[in-house]
């Protein structure tokens, strides 16, 4: 009886890190396919740009916080966006108050809806400065 008990946790746990080893090996080929460098692009030919329609983009960052109703003011972020989509190096450039500002960082973060800067029509990594508008108490996009 014992050793079946130990037969089978020996087997489980084998089958465990075989499974394992096969799930890091195909993360890894998955890093190592895209052709993401480093270099970032200062005057790509076309910039990166929100992959949404403004009316979804707007929904899903409300969607994420509350502001004050009162509140009327833009905060501006500087942050890179990646040939495969993803928007990371936040920094707030123009912020409303020290209050708010980490609560709205956190929540642009998290909204990663980005189309990637091309070259020669490959996609690259860019340098984005993004502006928002606070008003009746939601983010929204300025309007130009």
């Amino acid at each position: 009886m014992m050793k079946r008990f130990f037969v089978c946790t020996v087997l489980y746990f084998v089958s465990c890190f075989i499974t394992v080893q096969a799930q890091f090996k195909e993360s890894k080929d998955r890093q190592t396919s895209a052709p993401c460098t480093e270099e970032i692009v200062r005057a790509p030919q076309r910039k990166a740009r929100i992959f949404w329609e403004d009316e979804l983009y707007e929904e899903a960052l409300n969607k994420k916080m509350k502001l004050p109703r009162s509140l009327r003011d833009k905060i501006t972020f500087s942050f890179i966006v990646r040939c495969d989509s993803l928007a990371y190096k936040f920094k707030i450039l123009r912020g409303i108050n020290a209050e708010l500002d980490p609560y709205i960082l956190q929540a642009v973060q998290k909204v990663q809806a980005w189309r990637p800067a091309l070259q020669d029509k490959s996609p690259v990594n860019s340098r984005v400065t993004f502006t928002l508008e606070a008003y009746k108490g939601k983010l929204r996009l300025p309007k130009d």
